[in-house]
């Protein structure tokens, strides 16, 4: 019974059409395939190299050409081919246009000549060989997008350049277009503007050091709560400055002496002119350009800035920077509060009473106003030799190493940062055995939130050369003394061979990181774990004096340079 209510069953049930499946594109032959890559690569070459708009100029070349590739390939015929090329480019070269072979179209309307020169220029490329997008000595070759008045003489945008690409299509390339202050016309879609943006920027910071940076079981920081607590402050922030220090904020929990900011919102490339330290509990003004040399005076104390307790200012600019210690972090709040754009103006009041104002008149990078110090390589009494390893070259030292073999005592200055001398060209000659380097970390991540990260370990010797010095040695250190003048005076202390005087160090050594945020901006942090000889840590702690130093207030108003008179004295027992 079952078996018959089944089948009648299946034969009253109604009748379901067939799916109609639709037919499958019909292959592309070989030819019209390679036809296609070949226009495409074509197409590629005149626009990436020769088609001067911002978009252009600013593409990921290498990850369009992978998808252009792929969505050329297989082109059936010159009409999709000629289409998808026009849609592809689009984006990135919008006066460029692609067609049929034969079939040229009319010129775009933004190539034709304004009416009205009023700041409208001419934007066009000039190889001197090829360096742009290539790795090569950019003295022996050049490539410059070249900006000119737009004039008679200005190349002409409308003077495009006609090619057949092959495959049945063809294309016209600007080598030339006009431009505003805002860019090459037509201008391309603005990128996103607002707090969004500064959000994202919180947002890739805090990952590339959640995942990268070494140091993170050394410093003591809730980096989950940093994060938390800085897009709290963007979405309170009511001016583009405050937005901006939060995504700076947040870089200074990283407590890294390396950790670098930088905004191209706030370029700040000028300094006042005159360099000032913390020296027993005040601000001292330590050098004076000449231009500030009849308002300010070396040993002069600034006890207020913009109307502001000295102590004030520092602790605000301390929650800005980065440091891996409190006295680095001090140094570098320093350095800030002394900059900001050509001519901007700060007003100082000095030893309690006198109130100056002085302008941001040096250059960012300039490296002409120093404290006090003697020559870069002297002798200072008979058999008393000084070497300031932030200025002297290669060149010079080995000239002096005769004289230096012979003396009695060499105090080596450390306070700065050895820029124009290798290490190996002083070390070499400081031992009979071959010295080693700290022990330097190099982090394998493999997955998030550095879980099972490993190390491989690495390190570099410096093998004696004659002559061998006999003198007695010392080393100055401080709290300016960061990065590769904390690996010297580290190989002085792993080795024995000298004294290190002064105070404590930065406490930062390691290759930097570099990371670009969106926004313009752009932040650096230590990318490696730097141990000392003696597998202790120098992250935070720095390398410390065995011979305890320290400039005084009436020492810099005396002229005197209390540290360096404390190595010479070390030195001449």
């Amino acid at each position: 019974m079952k078996r018959l209510i089944l089948l009648s069953a299946l034969i009253l049930a109604p009748t379901v059409a067939a799916p109609v499946l639709a037919r499958p594109p019909a292959p592309v032959a070989e030819d019209r395939r390679v036809a296609n890559m070949v226009a495409f690569t074509r197409l590629v070459g005149y626009v990436r190299y020769f088609h001067p708009s911002d978009q252009a100029f600013h593409e990921d070349w290498d990850r369009f050409t992978v998808r252009g590739m792929a969505a050329v390939e297989d082109a059936p015929d010159a009409a999709a081919l000629a289409e998808r090329l026009a849609a592809i480019f689009k984006a990135v070269a919008p006066t460029v246009q692609v067609y049929r072979a034969g079939k040229v179209p009319d010129l775009p309307v933004a190539l034709a000549r304004p009416k009205s020169a009023v700041g409208v220029s001419v934007v066009s490329w000039r190889h001197h060989g090829l360096s742009f997008g290539v790795a090569v000595d950019p003295k022996v070759y050049e490539s410059n997008r070249e900006r000119v008045p737009l004039d008679d003489k200005a190349p002409k945008p409308a003077d495009v350049y006609r090619a057949d690409l092959g495959g049945g299509v063809a294309c016209a390339v600007p080598t030339a277009l006009f431009a505003n202050e805002e860019g090459t016309l037509p201008l391309g879609e603005k990128p996103p503007t607002g707090k969004a943006v500064t959000y994202a920027a919180i947002a890739t910071e805090w990952n590339v050091l959640q995942h990268f940076y070494p140091y993170w079981d050394v410093v003591n920081e809730d980096w989950n709560k940093d994060l938390s607590m800085a897009f709290r402050e963007a979405l309170r922030a009511r001016t583009a400055t405050a937005e901006s220090e939060s995504v700076q904020r947040l870089l200074a929990h990283s407590r890294d002496g390396h950790g670098y900011f930088s905004s191209t919102k706030e370029p700040r490339a000028f300094r006042l002119p005159i360099l000032w330290r913390w020296v027993e509990h005040q601000l001292v003004v330590t050098a004076v350009a000449p231009e500030a040399a009849a308002t300010v005076k070396v040993g002069d104390v600034v006890t207020k800035l913009s109307g502001r307790a000295v102590a004030e200012a520092m602790a605000l600019e301390m929650d800005l920077v980065d440091g891996a210690t409190p006295h680095w972090r001090r140094v570098r709040a320093l350095q800030e509060l002394s900059r900001g754009d050509q001519n901007a103006s700060l007003a100082l009041e000095l030893n309690g009473k006198k109130a100056v104002t002085l302008k941001c008149s040096l250059p960012r990078a300039a490296d002409t106003l120093r404290e006090d110090r003697p020559a870069r390589l002297a002798e200072l009494k008979p058999g008393l030799w000084y070497v300031d390893l932030d200025r002297v070259t290669d060149k010079e030292f080995e000239a002096a190493v005769p004289k230096l073999a012979l003396a009695k005592g060499i105090v080596f200055d450390l306070r700065g940062y050895p820029s124009h001398i290798k290490w190996d060209t002083v070390f070499a000659h400081l031992s009979d055995q071959v010295l080693k380097a700290p022990i330097f970390r190099s982090p394998v991540y493999t997955k998030p939130d550095q879980k099972a990260a490993t190390f491989e370990e690495g390190g570099w010797t410096i093998q004696p050369r004659a002559p061998r010095f006999k003198a007695k040695l010392a080393f100055l250190g401080g709290e300016a003394t960061i990065s590769q003048a904390e690996l010297w005076l580290s190989i002085v202390k792993g080795h024995k061979l000298g004294e290190v005087v002064g105070s404590p160090t930065a406490g930062s050594d390691g290759n930097i990181v570099f990371q670009n945020l969106p926004g313009g901006y752009r932040v650096g942090w230590t990318g490696m774990v730097v141990l000392n000889h003696d597998r202790s840590r120098q992250h935070g702690i720095g390398i410390l004096p065995t011979v305890p130093a320290a400039a005084t207030v009436a020492g810099i108003k005396a002229g005197k340079d209390e540290v360096l008179e404390k190595g010479l004295e070390v030195v001449s027992k």
